[in-house]
C-alpha cells in the first residue's frame, strides 16, 4: 500500500501551470504590450511565424510551452532578434533549443557578418572582444512537457542590467552585467531569425499566450500572469487515497 501511496501522490504533483493570456488580463497587466498571441499553435518544419516588434532596451516576453517533440539540438524552437549596428548591421539573437542532455535551453547566440565579426544581445562580440557566455537550462524535458504546461517569461531590464528567467512564476536565473544596447526588434517561431536551424522532420512544439512587453515586468507583475495548478478539494484527495488503499488491501489477501 505504501508503494501505491506514493504513486498516488507522484502522479498528484504533476501539474500544469499557464499564463491568464492577453484576452485574460487587466488593463493595467496589458500597459506597454506591443505584441500577443492569444491562440495556441502547433510548430512544425513548415512553421515560419515571424512578427516585427520594436520595443525599449527594456523589455518582457512571455509564453507557454508543451508537448514538446524536439530531439535535433540544431533545431531552433524560437528566436528573438535585436538588431546592431557597430561595425556594420549584425544582430544578436535569444535562442530557445533543446540541448544536448535533452533540456530546454535558453542561449544568447550571436549572428554572423561579411567582416567575420558578429554581436550577441548583450552587446559583446564574436572576434574582436569578449566571447558572450550567457545560456540557461530552463528545466524542461520533452518527456516532462508532454504531461504540463510550463509558462516562460524573459525580463531585460536595462536599468539595472540583468536579464531574469522566470519558470511558473519564479526566478530561475539572472543574467547580470546585461549591457544590451537593442531592444528586441523581432520574432521568429519555429525556426531560427536569419533562416536555417528550422525545426525538421516530424518535430513539433506547442506554444501558446505569446506576449511582449516593451518594458521590464517586476517579478510581482510576473507572478501576477501566471496562473496556479489547481490542487484537489481535500475530500477528493482523502477519498482518492482511500480508495487506492482499499485496493491494495485487496490485492494483498489475494
Amino acid at each position: 500500500m505504501k508503494k501505491s501511496l506514493i504513486a498516488l501522490m507522484a502522479l498528484a504533483s504533476i501539474a500544469s501551470a499557464a499564463s491568464i493570456g492577453y484576452d485574460e488580463m487587466t488593463d493595467t497587466q496589458k500597459s506597454g504590450v506591443v505584441k500577443s498571441w492569444n491562440d495556441s499553435m502547433t510548430l512544425t518544419a513548415s512553421s515560419d511565424i515571424w512578427a516585427n516588434v520594436n520595443t525599449n532596451l527594456s523589455f518582457t516576453i512571455s509564453f507557454d510551452i508543451t508537448n514538446i517533440n524536439v530531439s535535433s539540438t540544431d533545431s531552433t524552437i524560437a528566436s528573438f532578434a535585436g538588431s546592431h549596428n557597430a561595425n556594420g548591421w549584425d544582430d544578436g539573437k535569444l535562442l530557445i533549443r533543446m540541448s544536448d542532455s535533452g533540456s530546454l535551453t535558453l542561449i544568447n547566440s550571436h549572428g554572423t557578418s561579411s567582416n567575420s565579426w558578429s554581436e550577441y544581445f548583450d552587446g559583446s562580440t564574436f572576434g574582436n572582444a569578449t566571447v558572450s557566455a550567457y545560456s540557461c537550462d530552463l528545466g524542461l524535458t520533452a518527456a516532462e512537457s508532454i504531461a504540463s504546461i510550463t509558462t516562460y517569461t524573459l525580463v531585460s531590464n536595462a536599468d539595472d542590467q540583468t536579464f531574469t528567467i522566470y519558470k511558473n512564476g519564479t526566478q530561475i536565473d539572472q543574467w547580470t552585467n546585461w549591457n544590451t544596447d537593442t531592444g528586441l526588434k523581432g520574432l521568429q517561431l519555429g525556426g531560427r531569425f536569419g533562416g536555417g536551424n528550422k525545426l525538421t522532420g516530424s518535430e513539433t512544439v506547442d506554444f501558446d499566450n505569446v506576449t511582449i512587453w516593451d518594458k521590464a515586468l517586476t517579478a510581482a507583475e510576473v507572478g501576477s500572469i501566471v496562473i496556479a495548478p489547481a490542487v484537489p478539494e481535500p475530500t477528493t484527495a482523502t477519498l482518492s487515497l482511500l480508495a487506492l488503499a482499499g485496493l491494495a488491501a485487496r490485492r494483498r489477501r489475494k
